[in-house]
């Protein structure tokens, strides 16, 4: 399943890029922009699979015409999160292998 939410990101002095989410008591921030995106879909993810594991209802996702970061240097970015790839990424189904010995 794939989903979007909308996410706040702060440029903090140091370079790192803090991240906020409108619909999710959630932040996390990467090393630079690129990073501040993955980690921001990658925390999303984790959110969203433990809501759907203990039976919640996930939010919809807010206007980002709506969403307003309290910072001028923020801006607001829709997130895109694949379910897929990360239950693809952590599956944790045991991998049998057979081996030969080498001659």
């Amino acid at each position: 399943m794939k989903y979007v939410y909308p996410a706040c990101f702060y440029p903090e002095q140091d370079g790192r890029v803090s991240v906020e989410f409108a619909d999710f008591d959630l932040a996390t921030f990467g090393d630079d922009l690129a990073d501040a995106l993955y980690m921001a879909s990658d925390a999303a993810a984790g959110r969203i699979l433990a809501m759907l594991r203990d039976g919640e209802e996930l939010p919809q996702p807010s206007d980002v015409q709506n969403v307003k970061p309290d910072d001028p240097k923020a801006f607001v970015s829709m997130v895109f999160i694949d379910l897929d790839v990360l239950t693809a990424k952590h599956d944790e189904k045991p991998v049998e292998k057979t081996l030969t010995p080498s001659a």
